[in-house]
């Protein structure tokens, strides 16, 4: 089963950017862009009201060791010399700005915005990759994903939440005395863990470091507080199904928020 992992960011400027449909067309009338080391293209254009999804492709550059013989000494050594190869990977604009993308070493999601807007002059144009993600992503990750399975917590007690009742506050404040983490896991079991008052409480009193769950197809999806979001699909995918997927996933996080 195939998993991605995503990085998420956050596009803004002083002045509007071009809409999505604006942009598929961009993507389409640029074709490839630049040349021999710093070639962008992009493939597989799919948009919808809510986002524009493409398979993003980028040139980068590469040390490589090589063999070769000393024409002199006839002796082997090896050098290294830089080559260009092509790396790709999947990009996604939402309509409110926020974009993922698939981590590859070398392209980023700034990389396929800055292709989409190669023949615009955008004044102010600001790119803020999110390093880790916010406590309420990670909390409307939680709340939003159909089915958790297994949650780690730090700082157990040391946050507030008029959501949690007082005798349950007492009972995490209790816990978090002698323990500083906690780890819940349904262990393979068809069991969701949101819904227990217990760890709901824990939840929302704690700082979440990472969940895993299952999504609305009842494939693994994981939220790490590293900056890290993965979901699985099936390998029979198209990229606009793909798309599809990619954009739920970010929904999970970025849905009920007011961005």
């Amino acid at each position: 089963m195939p998993q991605v992992k995503l990085r998420l960011g956050e596009v803004t400027a002083e002045e509007m950017i071009p809409n999505l449909e604006a942009l598929e067309q961009e993507a389409e009338d640029i074709g490839i862009k630049g040349g021999r080391g710093d070639r962008q293209y992009a493939e597989e254009i799919e948009r919808t009201d809510d986002y524009l999804y493409l398979y993003f492709v980028q040139e980068v550059s590469e040390e490589r060791p090589q063999f070769s013989e000393n024409e002199e000494t006839e002796e082997i050594e090896v050098r290294y010399d830089d080559t260009f190869v092509a790396r790709s990977m999947r990009f996604l604009l939402r309509d409110d700005g926020y974009y993922a993308f698939q981590s590859r070493q070398g392209v980023y999601g700034r990389d396929a915005i800055e292709y989409l807007l190669s023949n615009q002059d955008i004044t102010g144009l600001d790119f803020t990759l999110k390093e880790s993600f916010p406590e309420e992503w990670r909390t409307s990750f939680y709340e939003r994903t159909p089915t958790i399975r297994k949650v780690v917590l730090n700082d157990i007690g040391e946050r507030e939440s008029s959501e949690v009742e007082e005798n349950l506050s007492d009972l995490v404040l209790g816990a978090g005395e002698p323990a500083g983490r906690a780890e819940f896991s349904t262990s393979g079991r068809d069991n969701n863990l949101r819904g227990s008052d217990l760890i709901d409480a824990l939840v929302r009193l704690s700082d979440l470091q990472f969940v895993s769950g299952k999504d609305s197809e009842g494939e693994l999806t994981k939220l790490n507080e590293s900056g890290r979001l993965t979901f699985s699909h099936p390998a029979d995918l198209n990229h606009g199904e793909v798309a599809e997927r990619m954009y739920e996933a970010t929904e999970r996080i970025l849905g009920n928020l007011d961005t």
